[in-house]
């Protein structure tokens, strides 16, 4: 038995290039294609108000391929009453010196 893709037994009379979605005609593709260039005319960057070497740095940072800060550590509630009761203690003794 013969295995045949949808492609070789698609029944779509208008559609012909198999790299186009079939639910687009060709009426359906330029009308996409016009509205992507308009799109594209209508909508423009902002001109930036960095200077060259500043935007690099900024793509440079984006683009690195590892995380940018580590993830923070986990902590007890118990660690964070000890630090503040080490911080108050600290802070009455230079009260009284």
């Amino acid at each position: 038995m013969e295995s045949h893709s949808l492609h070789e037994t698609s029944s779509t009379p208008h559609t012909t290039n198999t790299n186009k979605p079939k639910h687009l005609d060709q009426n359906g593709q330029k009308e996409a294609t016009a509205f992507a260039e308009h799109l594209a005319s209508v909508f423009q960057l902002y001109p930036s108000q960095l200077s060259v070497m500043e935007e690099e740095t900024i793509n440079n940072d984006l683009n690195a391929p590892h995380q940018m800060a580590f993830p923070m550590k986990k902590i007890r509630i118990d660690e964070v009453k000890m630090s503040y009761n080490i911080k108050s203690i600290q802070k009455r003794l230079r009260a009284t010196t």
